[in-house]
């Protein structure tokens, strides 16, 4: 009996084992299948989700929404941006318009200070003694009367220690030549008058290269229509223009017409208000006697700025010479006050700042010279354009003969010509 019952309490032990093993196995079993549909109804709600964003974007309607949301978003942008941008602009305008107004003003003060200096000198040199002129601007710079025209006055004074400007000028209205002196043809033989149809008197200027070589500028010769293009030009006709030679004889004034047989005018000759390439040559159908002028061949025969230089022409009917001193004008200083129709390469400036010496109405195509070591003239000019004459802050403006020696030399090739400013003629 007693091994029995031991047997029996050891077979039930094992069975309870058993059961319970398999409850856990079951409660694992049950907890991996909770997971599990968790894992699933969490996967199948974020797809619910994101498929209804998808369907939500993918609505015309709501792309319609979004379209129109973008679109006034960016007007609002845009307009910002654009008011900006204009109130900017505007702003910089004021500027501007600020800073022109006072650059006007301060040009305006600075040119009438300039006029006031100007009057001062013409004032002050209204006399027939050199010496009185030279004491009188010397007074008036180192009063410091003439801030813009002192470096200038003084520098001409130290250049040309024996001459001033407009001593014993004459200033008449129509002189060809404003504050010029007389002279003879004694002074300027090589100097002859242009006339034009049926006038009288002496329109243009010329000189005399050779026996029967006449040098002048384009404008004088040439016909201009204004109804074409500003360089529309053609030779006048050679019956419409005459060369006079003047001189005395027996002592008595007499004059010589001339008749032109042939007229060479620049290929890129521009008839403008500011003529380009501004020379013509003239071919005389018979012989003049010398002497002739010589011409400047290249550039390092031309005059400095600040070199003495003379101009001259023939007046009215009466064929009165005149002559005038005027210094060469540095280009930069020539084209602030000009402006840039002077080109260094073909012109020639000069004049004084303060006015009262000038070539005028009727100079046109005559000599612009500077003398040699040995003292002789040799043309390094001719009178081309100006604006009005004399007047302050203006300057004659000359055709370079340097820059056209090559042209002329082919229309005349015996022509002799100055080969430097130190050669002796």
């Amino acid at each position: 009996m007693i091994d029995r019952q031991s047997s029996t309490s050891i077979s039930d032990s094992g069975i309870e084992e058993k059961r319970v093993a398999l409850d856990w196995e079951r409660l694992r079993f049950e907890r991996k299948k909770a997971a599990m549909e968790f894992r699933l109804k969490r996967n199948e709600l974020a797809d619910h989700r994101g498929k209804g964003w998808k369907e939500l974007l993918a609505s015309p309607f709501t792309l319609a929404i979004v379209g129109g949301f973008i679109t006034v978003m960016s007007t609002i942008v845009s307009n910002h941006l654009t008011v900006s941008a204009n109130l900017a602009l505007e702003a910089t305008k004021a500027e501007l318009a600020a800073k022109g107004e006072a650059a006007k003003a301060v040009s305006a003060s600075q040119a009438a200070n300039q006029t006031l200096q100007a009057d001062l000198i013409k004032k002050f040199v209204e006399s027939p003694k050199t010496e009185t002129v030279r004491e009188n601007l010397r007074f008036l710079v180192d009063a410091g009367l003439l801030p813009d025209y002192a470096t200038r006055i003084s520098a001409y004074l130290a250049n040309n220690p024996d001459v001033a400007p407009q001593v014993g000028a004459t200033s008449e209205p129509n002189s060809p030549v404003i504050g010029g002196t007389p002279s003879s043809r004694g002074d300027w033989p090589w100097l002859v008058g242009i006339r034009r149809g049926t006038y009288d008197g002496v329109v243009c200027q010329a000189t005399l290269l050779g026996p029967r070589t006449v040098l002048t500028v384009a404008h004088c010769v040439t016909k201009f229509d204004v109804s074409q293009e500003l360089n529309a030009t053609q030779s006048a006709a050679v019956d419409d223009i005459k060369v006079i030679a003047t001189g005395d004889i027996g002592g008595q004034k007499a004059t010589k017409e001339m008749q032109v047989s042939k007229i060479f005018v620049h290929p890129s000759y521009a008839k403008k208000r500011a003529p380009e390439n501004n020379i013509a040559v003239l071919e005389l159908k018979e012989s003049l006697p010398p002497p002739y002028v010589l011409i400047s061949q290249a550039r390092a025969s031309d005059p400095a700025p600040g070199t003495l230089a003379m101009v001259a022409a023939i007046a009215g009917s009466q064929f009165e010479f005149l002559e005038a001193k005027i210094p060469i004008v540095d280009y930069a200083v020539c084209r602030a006050s000009m402006g840039p129709d002077v080109d260094p390469t073909t012109n020639l400036c000069a004049g004084f700042a303060a006015g009262g010496v000038d070539t005028c109405r009727g100079s046109s195509g005559g000599p612009l010279v500077v003398t040699d070591q040995a003292g002789r003239k040799y043309q390094v000019g001719i009178t081309s354009w100006g604006v009005g004459c004399g007047l302050p802050n203006k300057y004659g403006v000359y055709t370079r003969v340097s820059a056209f020696a090559d042209w002329i030399k082919q229309i005349v090739p015996d022509l002799p010509i100055k080969a430097g400013a130190d050669s002796k003629q």
